[in-house]
């Protein structure tokens, strides 16, 4: 095998580990290095498996999900990141679980008034539906398990959540 195929690690490593360019990432292997084209495929797989068009929304960075700024209580806009915005007043949204989406929900104001994010019908950790942030900074990372659940991938800050009485 060339040296095209494998790479060469400094620093106390390996000194040759093989590429590999399985699009379906099924090895599982401590000894192989999957290559960007591998990646790529895999990550495109799992897009379209999910119904979403990767295509056109990169820049040099990656991936770019441009924010939609809500300053008003109301339904919760379809967009996959989310600022909550009201300084003045605590908005109250609503909005409803889909299976497969993505979603970024964050407060960009510094107000405490407890801006409300409920589910309905749905949890969104198998108990709770209200979702309260109330500081800047304070975001969920979510993914839509079903039409009824999210799964929390991340609470960043201290986003409370409640069951609703």
């Amino acid at each position: 095998m060339g040296t095209e195929n494998r790479i060469v690690v400094v620093g106390g490593g390996k000194s040759h580990v093989p590429l590999d360019t399985d699009g379906l990432l099924a090895a599982n292997s401590d000894d192989r290095v999957a290559t960007q084209k591998a990646v790529k495929t895999y990550a495109d797989a799992v897009a379209a498996a999910l119904g979403i068009q990767l295509d056109g929304m990169q820049n040099p960075e990656g991936l770019v999900f441009a924010p939609e700024v809500v300053t008003e209580s109301g339904v919760m806009p379809t967009a996959s990141f989310i600022q909550l915005d009201s300084a003045a007043a605590a908005l109250a949204m609503t909005f409803e679980p889909v299976a497969g989406r993505l979603l970024v929900i964050t407060q960009k104001d510094a107000g405490t008034e407890g801006h409300t994010v409920t589910l309905g019908p749905g949890t969104y950790d198998g108990t709770n539906e209200i979702a309260t942030f109330d500081a800047a900074g304070e975001t969920l990372i979510l993914m839509g398990l079903s039409n009824t659940r999210f799964a929390i991938i991340l609470n960043l800050g201290a986003v409370g959540l409640t069951h609703a009485a």
